[in-house]
């Protein structure tokens, strides 16, 4: 994964919880998972702490960023203690030990998917085709209520993740859209495999 946890709240990030939540504000929440709390199933982890200890839950997005590329926000719930303390008590994968929240008084969970929130740090095609890619992604596999049986069409999908994939090489080794394309053309990829030239 390329995101990590920002490690300032540059003005970057500050328009960016603008966008998310008018009005809220970004803190640092110290990650603490409880014994049983399992990665990637914050709602249920935060409430079977609340049924334990009592407190609330807190929606909002958690925000990731890759640096010098994008920004992300993951809709998220911490636990906010009887003290008024927030806790995110859902383990990282990443091993983080803080991230930084953004409640969001607006929103409310029903079981189904989120999309994450995205935005470019920088101008540049390689950046918002990899974006839009990731939204595309989202609408074609992330359909119904979590945990139903979902049948996926793999001849439309692959084509999409192995596009995304090559655009996330490429922005990993530094590179920019006048660079050459992935698919070994010779043309740089804004002419070539840019998704405003496949319309």
């Amino acid at each position: 994964m390329h995101t990590r946890s920002p490690t300032s709240i540059s003005k970057a990030v500050a328009r960016f919880v603008t966008q998310l939540a008018p009005g809220a504000t970004a803190s640092w929440v110290c990650v603490t998972p409880s014994a049983e709390s399992s990665p990637n199933d914050c709602f249920n982890n935060v409430q079977a702490l609340i049924a334990a200890k009592g407190g609330t839950r807190v929606i909002g997005w958690t925000i990731w960023e890759w640096p010098n590329t994008y920004l992300e926000a993951e809709l998220h719930a911490v636990w906010k203690a009887e003290d008024g303390k927030l806790i995110d008590v859902t383990p990282k994968d990443g091993g983080e030990v803080q991230i930084l929240f953004v409640p969001d008084v607006r929103r409310t969970y029903t079981g189904e998917y989120v999309d994450n929130a995205r935005m470019a740090l920088r101008d540049d095609v390689l950046i918002s085709d990899f974006i839009a890619l990731s939204k595309h992604l989202f609408n074609i596999t992330r359909v119904g209520k979590l945990g139903e049986p979902v049948i996926l069409d793999r001849a439309v999908i692959e084509p999409v993740v192995r596009h995304q994939m090559a655009l996330g090489e490429m922005l990993n080794r530094g590179m920019r859209d006048h660079d050459p394309c992935f698919c070994g053309s010779g043309k740089k990829y804004k002419k070539c495999h840019a998704l405003s030239r496949a319309q």
